[in-house]
């Protein structure tokens, strides 16, 4: 068989399908809202009854374009091409779906001869996704969406060969998939415009209009409309019905898309409900390549449908340049949906209120050399005190020596580093509040609000029932999966998660092995390295405890998404829930285990000079003659920041790696697919340009838009968008899930390092515009979905706030010396004398059996007398230290809790414009069913 390409034989084999069985359409649009899994029934001969397809829309006012290219029927292309027709000039892309084939296929004659699309058991891989395609855009045509195939010429000496269908819904189809799926769409006419900012911000913004100015992108604020729920009958009362072709915005005319293609049957099942239906199914079983809405092309200004709001976002968002510009919220949301829009909006949310956190912290660090106690340090400088030996093998040091470690540890272990835990902790408590307060006004203004929208969420495309029951809402059969097999996964899912946090807090103790091993080598080796031997220690495993995270944490991704997937979740958000439960409880002990250990088991169980206790045969750690709490700051600091250098690092150079690599597929397929005449010829999906004409853009087009013309050039639409990345199946679960894990960093130990919280300001404001360059220029467009809030991020958000209150308490209370200070000044009435207090005498003595010369006629840190009993200031001390910690966490709780209830989570005016919004809804339906009513009896009359 000569080589030709495997499309060329496809449309052979559709053309004599086209006579054969037809797919089923299984798509009820009135369906179930709760299943989301249509059935037919058979009808008293027993044959397949269908369902009505669509209603056909009516404008009650003329098109904008005319009548017989604007409302042409979806059948009448399909005749001549069998379930494919040419999109007209006035038919948008809604939808692209790629497959990917080989060049060459044995099995083509066969194909070709094939009358049916009925699969059989010698039909080899190909064989069988060309049929699975041919049913699956069968079902779609019976839907009644529009199919458009497109493909280039093949060139034999390419190993694969990409056709794509191009979808485009007509404005009945959508109507009736938004009326199923309770959209919400403006109302004519419009309302009060809707300001988020309090008025603190416009006093700012009227009185430094410079600064404000800086900081404003200079996009115009869209006018505010009143919504409600979307109802074909009601159509005249929505704003823009006057055209159809614009009424739905494209995002959301992709999600309905989107929705519709994903209960589509592919093929059967061998199952009492079938199951392999969806086109995120048929892309997991090899039937397409890949599937996504298009980009606009944001410099083809020709392009009816380009709405400029990509070319908004690259000039104002995803820029460099555009680093101090507030984000453009509504643009986002009109392009990208609400999902992605409520994450960039939390994300520039977080890095506001970190600026003044930040600032604070700054102020904090370096007031922390003023505020450090010169009479402690003195007496430590001048101290001619002998330490006893901190390991078996280390030698004794004078606690002179160790005056430069003690004056970077009262850096961050000082007075105001209490004042400044108190402020995060009430920090993080305004943030979450006003959050929900900001969320629920962006998502009234975006028409997503809980209250005022029926979400109706479907199956999740991937799972798999395994028998039937009868949904007890609404008596309708529908899939299942069995709940003894469910929670017995379920539980073996959490057995593996709870065996490897057991190995996780292994590595820590073997962390932990490593630390006390170096230390006792360096002092072993000898030379003027043992006075650093605790730093070097220290330091040395906090960049192993990073390497263990960083490595771990990719491994536990894998199988946490693999466990999940094999519990088999009826919902999409259940199966986000529980894939969030074990990344962050595994992610929790692993990038926090470490600090947990240091701030408050370290040196607890340590003893004392001749009864040290011992672990695996070696002495347990002590904290240094400093305390612990530098050391926390070390392991915090390295592990905080490296983990940022890291990711960040991974998502700019792998990004633009990705580009590189895309870009010369592109030439590939300029180089191996077109000539060059060709692409003077045709150009781009744009007008074409010659290189004469290329020098001669204007000046107001930036050079980033010569690039992107640059790049497009010879490509369509939907072959550029197929060379970016694909959005991740999981969405901005790793996003939200690196926010999460920041907060923590920030909140749970900022006692110990007040820089924490402008460190992660500094990496948001990167990550701002990193994350937007990927989405707009990196990554394929993601389906619009919708969205009312972060989800279950918010509450993992409170539980770490409130987890930060006993963590910083238990901090301030029991690892740094603010407590024993605060003894001793009221005990003594003053700080002489301090450092002295804080050492005991080594009970040790050279007669003693065993006696190691490190515990002879030295001192070591604790609250005991000679004999090695405990004295009553440890008792006082003791005291002091709950009494705190329990009166530091009572307070920020009692705060939490009085600021919750003061504060409330809807803003009074967004509950006036909810009550306003719905009473202007049921004024609109009233004169919809009016005037429906007034024209039947005026036909009525006529008659």
């Amino acid at each position: 068989m000569p080589i030709a390409c495997f499309a060329s034989s496809v449309a052979s084999y559709q053309s004599h399908a086209a006579s054969g069985s037809a797919a089923v359409y299984h798509l009820l649009v009135r369906g179930s809202h709760v299943s989301g899994w249509f059935h037919t029934k058979k009808n008293k001969e027993g044959a397949l009854e269908l369902p009505p397809p669509p209603r056909k829309y009516v404008s009650p006012h003329p098109p904008a374009v005319p009548a017989n290219i604007a409302m042409t029927s979806i059948n009448n292309g399909s005749s001549a091409g069998g379930i494919f027709s040419p999109l007209l000039p006035n038919e948008q892309v809604d939808y692209v779906i790629v497959a990917r084939l080989p060049p060459i296929i044995a099995e083509l004659e066969q194909l070709e001869r094939e009358q049916s699309n009925q699969l059989n058991e010698n039909d080899s891989d190909h064989m069988r996704h060309a049929k699975w395609r041919y049913r699956f855009f069968q079902e779609a045509q019976e839907v009644g969406l529009k199919v458009e195939k497109w493909e280039r010429p093949c060139d034999e000496s390419r190993h694969a060969h990409y056709v794509y269908y191009k979808v485009h819904a007509p404005f009945d189809v959508l109507a009736d998939r938004a009326e199923h799926l309770a959209i919400k769409m403006p109302l004519k006419g419009k309302a009060p415009q809707f300001e988020h900012s309090n008025a603190l911000m416009k006093y700012l913004a009227a009185k430094f209009p410079r600064i404000t100015n800086f900081f404003w992108h200079g996009i115009p604020v869209e006018e505010s409309s009143y919504s409600s729920t979307f109802h074909i009958n009601s159509l005249e009362q929505f704003e823009g019905s006057e055209d159809p072709n614009t009424f739905f915005r494209p995002a959301l005319r992709s999600y309905l898309v989107y929705s519709l293609l994903n209960v589509l049957e592919f093929a059967d099942s061998d199952q009492a409900i079938n199951i392999n239906m969806g086109v995120v199914r048929m892309e997991v079983s090899g039937g397409v390549d890949s599937h996504f809405p298009l980009h606009e092309n944001p410099y083809e200004d020709d392009d009816p449908y380009n709405t400029g709001q990509l070319r908004l976002l690259l000039d104002k968002w995803a820029s460099w340049k555009a680093w101090h510009y507030v984000q453009p919220l509504d643009v986002l949301r009109t392009y990208f949906g609400e999902k992605l829009s409520f994450y960039y909006a939390f994300l520039g949310h977080y890095t506001l209120w970190l600026s003044a956190a930040g600032f604070m912290g700054f102020v904090v660090f370096f007031a922390g050399f003023s505020f450090r106690d010169q009479h402690i340090l003195d007496e430590v400088c001048n101290s001619n005190l002998t330490i006893c030996a901190s390991c078996s093998s280390c030698d004794t040091v004078r606690l002179d020596s160790l005056c430069s470690s003690y004056s970077v540890s009262y850096l961050f272990d000082n007075p105001l580093t209490v004042y400044f835990a108190v402020f995060m902790n009430i920090w993080g408590t305004f943030f979450l509040e006003f959050w929900k307060r900001r969320a629920y006004a962006l998502s009234y203004d975006w028409d997503t609000m809980s209250g005022a929208r029926v979400f109706l969420e479907p199956l999740r495309p991937l799972f798999r029932p395994d028998c039937t029951r009868i949904n007890p809402v609404t008596k309708k059969e529908e899939p299942h999966f069995r709940p003894k097999k469910k929670y017995i996964r379920m539980f073996t899912g959490l057995s593996v998660c709870l065996l490897l946090t057991v190995v996780l807090v292994i590595l820590v103790l073997g962390i932990i092995a490593y630390r006390v091993a170096v230390r006792e080598a360096i002092f072993l080796h000898g030379g003027s390295y043992q006075e650093r031997a605790g730093p070097v220690a220290s330091v040395t495993a906090a960049v192993l405890n990073l390497v263990f995270i960083v490595v771990l944490a990719m491994v536990y991704k894998l199988l946490a998404l693999k466990l999940t997937d094999w519990e088999n979740h009826r919902f999409q958000e259940d199966y986000e829930r529980q894939l969030a439960l074990k990344m962050f409880v595994f992610q929790f002990v692993n990038n926090y285990a470490s600090l947990f250990y240091i701030a408050f088991f370290k040196g607890r169980f340590a003893g004392y000079p001749g009864n040290y206790n011992t672990f695996w045969g070696m002495r347990t750690e002590q904290c240094a003659e400093y305390g612990c709490l530098l050391e926390v700051t070390i392991t915090l600091a390295i592990t905080m920041v490296g983990k940022q250098l890291i990711n960040q690092t991974q998502e700019i150079i792998i990004p633009y790696i990705s580009m590189w690599w895309n870009k010369r597929q592109r030439n590939n397929l300029r180089s191996a697919k077109v000539s060059p005449e060709t692409l003077i010829e045709n150009g781009s999906a744009g007008p074409s340009q010659s290189d004469g004409d290329k020098k001669k853009l204007s000046h107001a087009v930036s050079e980033s838009a010569e690039e992107y013309r640059e790049q497009r050039l010879g490509l369509e639409p939907w072959e550029f968008d197929r060379t970016l990345q694909s959005f991740p199946d999981v969405g901005l679960f790793y996003e939200y899930l690196e926010m999460v894990l920041q907060f923590g960093f920030v909140l749970l130990f900022v006692a110990a390092f007040p820089l924490a919280p402008l460190f992660a300001f500094l990496n948001n404001i990167l990550e701002i515009r990193v994350d937007a360059m990927k989405s707009v220029k990196g990554r394929r467009r993601t389906v619009a979905f919708p969205a009312a809030n972060i989800g279950l991020w918010l509450h993992t958000l409170e539980l770490i706030n409130l987890l930060a209150a006993i963590t910083n308490g238990a901090v301030i209370g029991f690892t740094s010396d603010f407590i024993p200070q605060l003894v001793y000044r009221e005990k003594m009435g003053t700080m002489t004398g301090y450092v002295s207090s804080l050492y005991a005498r080594s009970p040790v003595s050279a007669s003693d059996p065993g006696a190691s010369p490190g515990d002879l006629d030295c001192y070591y840190r604790d609250y005991r007398d000679d004999t090695g009993s405990r004295t009553t200031m440890w008792y006082e001390v003791l005291m002091a230290r709950l009494a705190f910690v329990l009166i530091f966490e009572n307070f920020i709780f009692f705060f939490k809790m009085f600021f919750a209830h003061l504060v409330p989570d809807i803003p009074k005016k967004v509950k006036t414009e909810i009550q306003r919004e719905q009473y202007k809804g049921e004024i609109a339906l009233a004169e919809a069913q009016a005037n429906k009513k007034r024209r039947k009896t005026a036909a009525y009359v006529t008659a």
